[in-house]
């Protein structure tokens, strides 16, 4: 009996070194995955493509920036903000409802 539970112990602690190889060579390969299809993402014309537009784009905006030394943050958050839009006067008697707005 003492054997037995002995060899049962002995079987365990590999099968859990055996299960920590394997997890450790699932994440390596799981790594090694995605950074591949982020170097063929990289590489495809598409996002080569896409990088020399967005090179177009800064630099127009460079150029286009004002003269003031407005911060890159300062711009963005100018850029972010949505356009003005004037309010419609809303007035009863030039207004005429589509059907079904009565709800």
């Amino acid at each position: 009996f003492e054997k037995s539970l002995r060899d049962t112990q002995y079987a365990r602690q590999n099968a859990h070194l055996l299960l920590s190889s394997a997890q450790m060579k699932v994440s390596n390969a799981q790594y090694s995955a995605s950074w591949l299809i982020s170097q063929e993402r990289n590489r495809s014309p598409v996002m080569q493509r896409i990088d020399q537009l967005e090179a177009v784009v800064m630099a127009e905006e460079a150029a286009s920036a004002p003269t003031t030394d407005a911060s890159r943050a300062q711009v963005h958050r100018s850029r972010s903000k949505p356009t003005y839009r004037p309010q419609r006067d809303y007035s009863p008697d030039r207004d005429q409802d589509e059907p079904g707005m009565d709800y």
